[in-house]
Order: C-alpha cells, then sequence, then structure tokens
C-alpha cells in the first residue's frame, strides 16, 4: 500500500447512544459531524511549523493550554460570521489560510441522527418501481426533525406505537397545511407517507454506528486514488472509532491523544466549524411551534450583513469546503442533508456576492438565498429518488473495469459489436446494460468463456437499454439474466428469458 499521505480524524455532535433523553436534551445536536484532514508526507513539517506558530498566536489570547474548536461557543454561530467578534473572525481566517496555503485534503461527513432511527423502525420496507423507500425514510426524518412532535418522539421507543403517533401527526399537518401553497410539496409527502406507512419494527440498537463516515471516506479516497490503511484517530473512551475504521479497512489505525498530534486538532476545528454552522441554521429555521408553521421561514437579514473581514472568512470557508480539492465524495451525507444543503448554499451566496450586492438587497438576500436553496434541494431531491450507485471510474489505458470485471473502453470502437442477421436469434448472459453517453450508443456486458465482455449493440436497441437502466434507477433490477437477441424484417429484439 502508498502510505505518502497522512490522514487525521475527528468528530463533532457526539452522542454515543440515541436515547429519548438524549433526543429531547437542550444541548442534542441534530447531526454526528466527522472530518478528516491530510497532507503529504513531504509537507508535514511546513503545516505543522504553521499551525504550531498558529496555536501560539491565540493560545494566550482564549486563555487555554490547547486550542480546540470549543472555544468557539454555539452561541457565537447565531447569525453566521456575522455575530462573531473581531478577533474571533481573525483567529478562523488564520486557521482557514493554512488549510488553503497547503491545499489540505478535506473530507467530512453528516449523519443525522433521528434518520439513523427511523431507517431501522422503517427498514421493511423496500425500494420498487411503484415505491420508493428512501423517500419514505426521507420525508419521516425531515418530518420528525423539523417539527420536533413529542408523543411521535416517544412513540419511537415504545413497541408498536411509532406509525400510529406518525400516522396522528402527519394528518394533523395536513389539515393544518391545507390551502397553504408553500406547503403543496410537504402535504404531497405526508399524504404519500400515510398510504404506506402501517407497521413498524423495534428499534435494534441505540448505539451510534460510527462506520458511515469512514465508508464514505473509502469513496473519497477511491475517487482521488489515494491508498492508504491507516488513519490517526482522535483518542476518546469506547474505542468504536477505532473499531469502526478496521472494520472499513484501516487496519493500521492508531488513536492519538489531540494534544499530541496537530493534525487532529486541525480536524477538529474544522469539524467543529461546520457543526457549529449546522446547529445555528437549524435553530434559525426551526419552527418554534406548529403555529409558527402556517408562514414560510426565512433566514434573518442579520446573516447577511456582514463587513469585509466576515466576508472574507466566508469566502475562505467556500472555498475550503467547495473548491479546493473538490471531488464528489468530499462530503459524504445521510438522506436527509437539507441543512448541510444550507450550508453550502449560504456560502456560496455571500461568497459569491460582493458587498455591495449584499448591501444592496439586504431585505431580498433571506428570499434569495431560500430560492437558491429550494433549487438545490429539488435537484437532491431527485438525486434521492436515483437508485444507482455513484462509483468513481477507475480509468487506465483507456478503460475502466465495473463490478462485474468487463472492460468499458472510452473509445467505444474499441469495444466489438453485437451482429445479428435476418432471422437469427442469439442467447447470452447479460450482466448489465447502458448507453455511451456521447453517443447513445447501447451496450451490454455477456458472460463469456473468456470472462465478461462489453459490446455495443445495433441503435435500434437504445430504447431497450435505456428501459433497463431506467429500472435499475427506481431500484428494480432485472440483470444478470439470459437474454435472446434477434432480427426479423429490419427490425431488432431483445427479450429477458
Amino acid at each position: 500500500m502508498k502510505q505518502n499521505t497522512l490522514f487525521y480524524y475527528d468528530e463533532s455532535g457526539h452522542s454515543r447512544k440515541l436515547t429519548e433523553s438524549t433526543i429531547t436534551a437542550d444541548n442534542y445536536d441534530d447531526f454526528f459531524v466527522s472530518c478528516i484532514i491530510g497532507f503529504e508526507k513531504r509537507q508535514r513539517n511546513d503545516i505543522e511549523k504553521d499551525y504550531l506558530s498558529f496555536e501560539d498566536k491565540y493560545k494566550s489570547y482564549y486563555q487555554v493550554d490547547e486550542l480546540k474548536s470549543s472555544i468557539l461557543s454555539k452561541s457565537k454561530y447565531k447569525y453566521g460570521f456575522r455575530s462573531f467578534k473581531d478577533k474571533d473572525i481573525e483567529f478562523i481566517c488564520d486557521y482557514l489560510d493554512i488549510l488553503i496555503k497547503h491545499q489540505v485534503y478535506i473530507y467530512f461527513s453528516a449523519i443525522n441522527k433521528i434518520e439513523y432511527l427511523v431507517f431501522q423502525l422503517l427498514s421493511n420496507y423496500k425500494n420498487n418501481v411503484l415505491f420508493d423507500a428512501d423517500v419514505l425514510r426521507y420525508s419521516v426524518t425531515k418530518a420528525i426533525s423539523v417539527y420536533r412532535p413529542s408523543k411521535v418522539i416517544k412513540s419511537m421507543y415504545q413497541c408498536q406505537s411509532f406509525a400510529k403517533e406518525l400516522c396522528a401527526f402527519l394528518n394533523e399537518m395536513l389539515k393544518r397545511n391545507k390551502g397553504k401553497m408553500h406547503k403543496e410539496r410537504e402535504n404531497t409527502i405526508f399524504s404519500q407517507a400515510l398510504l404506506i406507512v402501517n407497521d413498524n419494527q423495534n428499534l435494534k440498537s441505540l448505539d451510534w454506528d460510527y462506520e458511515t463516515s469512514f465508508v464514505g471516506f473509502k469513496k473519497y479516497l477511491l475517487e482521488n486514488k489515494i491508498e492508504i490503511d491507516s488513519i490517526v484517530l482522535d483518542k476518546e473512551g469506547s474505542g468504536k472509532t477505532k473499531e469502526a475504521a478496521f472494520k472499513q479497512g484501516f487496519v493500521n489505525s492508531i488513536e492519538v491523544d489531540s494534544k499530541d498530534e496537530f493534525g487532529i486538532r486541525v480536524a477538529d476545528m474544522l469539524c467543529g466549524i461546520i457543526n457549529g454552522f449546522i446547529c445555528s441554521l437549524i435553530e434559525s429555521l426551526r419552527y418554534k411551534n406548529l403555529e409558527e408553521a402556517k408562514t414560510k421561514i426565512l433566514l434573518s437579514k442579520d446573516w447577511f450583513e456582514v463587513n469585509e473581514k466576515q466576508h472574507a472568512c466566508y469566502k475562505a470557508l467556500r472555498t475550503v469546503i467547495t473548491k479546493q480539492r473538490d471531488s464528489w465524495y468530499k462530503s459524504f451525507c445521510s438522506n436527509y442533508s437539507d441543512t448541510i444543503s444550507y450550508f453550502v448554499c449560504l456560502l456560496n451566496y455571500i461568497g459569491s456576492s460582493d458587498l455591495q450586492y449584499l448591501s444592496k438587497n439586504s431585505d431580498m438576500n433571506p428570499e434569495y438565498l431560500n430560492t437558491y436553496v429550494c433549487q438545490e434541494l429539488e435537484e437532491r431531491y431527485t438525486f434521492l429518488r436515483s437508485k444507482l450507485p455513484i462509483e468513481p471510474a477507475n480509468i487506465k489505458d483507456g478503460y475502466f473495469v465495473d463490478k462485474r470485471g468487463a472492460k468499458h473502453y472510452l473509445d467505444e470502437t474499441k469495444m466489438p459489436m453485437l451482429t445479428l442477421v435476418e432471422g437469427e436469434q442469439k442467447i447470452f448472459y447479460i450482466l448489465n446494460a447502458g448507453f455511451v453517453n456521447k453517443t447513445n450508443t447501447p451496450t451490454v456486458a455477456i458472460q463469456t468463456d473468456k470472462g465478461p465482455i462489453v459490446y455495443r449493440l445495433p441503435s435500434e436497441l437504445f430504447g431497450w437499454a435505456f428501459q433497463l437502466v431506467s429500472l435499475a434507477n427506481m431500484g428494480e433490477k432485472l440483470l444478470p439474466a439470459m437474454v435472446v437477441f434477434s432480427k426479423s424484417k429490419v427490425k431488432y429484439y431483445a427479450d429477458i428469458l
């Protein structure tokens, strides 16, 4: 394994057990946030030197022996960077400048805790052509997270009562939302959920599952063609983080006290900043009661009334979160990740706007951001309905190999053509079907004596291949299967046996 890159892990918003008292506590954080930062071994000394100098500069100001993200209390994030003091802004900017200067690798994960419980309670529901179980669990999670219905939360821990209380709550919300245009999508989702939810399972575990963060990180490494088998983890009492890392293949991971490893402290600081924004956005956008839910809720104008230093801080954080070493799996979130989308939209909106624009549109900034967020959530909702996994292709010598072991050439002419003559039938075991994006040439991977081989199909079979992909995208996979290909009266046919 290549060991040229070092990675450090820390987390925020930690809840070891998701009991009823945990979820209803005043200090409860909706999301479990983890961050992993990395850099090349050759960079370590330079980055450590800069970071220790940064820490020395601020330890005396904050009067601490160890500089941790907790020095920036959640209350300071009330209006994002707008509510920070000048010294705090200077501190955050100096921190972000180090990440940007050294082009540090950044990965973060944000998993909704209530969704973790809902997934267990509604795990019996599976995706198919007629029903999207992922959308159901997303909708139920959102309803509980946004409105915090006490009876529903209590019922999550009571055998056989969750479905009953959930349906009663959804019916109540439909009555309250009747005739309100801005609740149209919500009403549709709630109505669909009522038709489906009629039973539930018991909670299998109240203990938090730490593996999800590392599942996403493995995808990030694959996408960025980085091979490692170890991560330096912040040492914590139970050892479950290390156990989870081991299970995901990071078998040489070690736990180290953050006081002894600056890399962990770097990860901790970014974790704290992300979680601070998430918590503040949730609090700002959450309905305080059901009466308030009758109106559209927007961020306060205070979020956008930033000075030059605060604006520079937004631009730096935007660079770190959305631009620096950007990749698909730079962030890895649970299905219910609306607040994460809101956070990224906020960074993009303020970070890409100049101060004059923000000042000129003082009254409309909250509305403009809300529209931007709604567009992003619509795309996210569409993506949620897609059941085809997105995996980074490891392209080498002009081709990549799929999970079945078949080679897909970027130059489609290098893939053989499946030829058919009039009246002829050919039967093959088809592993998967698809099409070339640029030309819409249909393809199939055929199992042969020499292994899987990708063939091009006549263009007339594009509709057949597209339909198979569409069904798989909705959770209905018809392949692998035996398929009969034939040609009759200049028409091509493909029939699954």
